[in-house]
């Protein structure tokens, strides 16, 4: 059985998920499983979770490293969603 998407989720054309730690995956898992359209980006290199992330959900768009590269900037700055996690 589906579950129903969430109402605050049904307008979300794009999430970014900030941190690729164990809560960043978590985050990444839900808005997958309602078809929100996702990225995630982490300032450092290689995250922990990174070899899971791109196991289970081979369809994200990550930028790993530093934020301030053009990639990971404009994609911040045009996310109507921002999960930031610890």
């Amino acid at each position: 059985m589906q579950a129903t998407t969430p109402t605050s989720l049904q307008n979300i054309d794009h999430a970014v998920v900030i941190g690729l730690g164990a809560t960043g995956l978590s985050v990444a898992r839900y808005l997958s499983a309602f078809d929100v359209p996702l990225s995630v980006v982490d300032s450092r290199k290689t995250p922990p979770m990174m070899d899971t992330l791109r196991a289970e959900l081979p369809h994200v768009e990550t930028h790993f490293g530093e934020f301030e590269t053009e990639p990971s900037r404009r994609t911040i700055e045009s996310a109507p969603l921002l999960v930031v996690n610890p």
